[in-house]
């Protein structure tokens, strides 16, 4: 998205929240128009690092299980 023209951009996002907004398809609160955006480089990196990182389990509180990870 980050790599649209802005008017394309907006056409699209325009579209997204009338169908995030519509109660038939949404069965959730949405607040209202234009409560979606698109995430920064730097937010999508934080996400896919979470993402990432749960994935290998890392987020487990058992250690034994990830002693390969521990280098501390």
């Amino acid at each position: 998205m980050r790599l649209l023209l802005e008017d394309r951009m907006n056409e699209v996002m325009t579209h997204i929240d009338a169908i995030m907004a519509n109660a038939s398809f949404n069965p959730f609160h949405y607040a209202s128009e234009h409560s979606s955006r698109i995430l920064s480089g730097e937010e999508e990196g934080v996400f896919a690092w979470i993402a990432a990182n749960y994935l290998l389990g890392l987020f487990n509180n058992d250690q034994r299980q990830h002693s390969s990870y521990n280098h501390y």
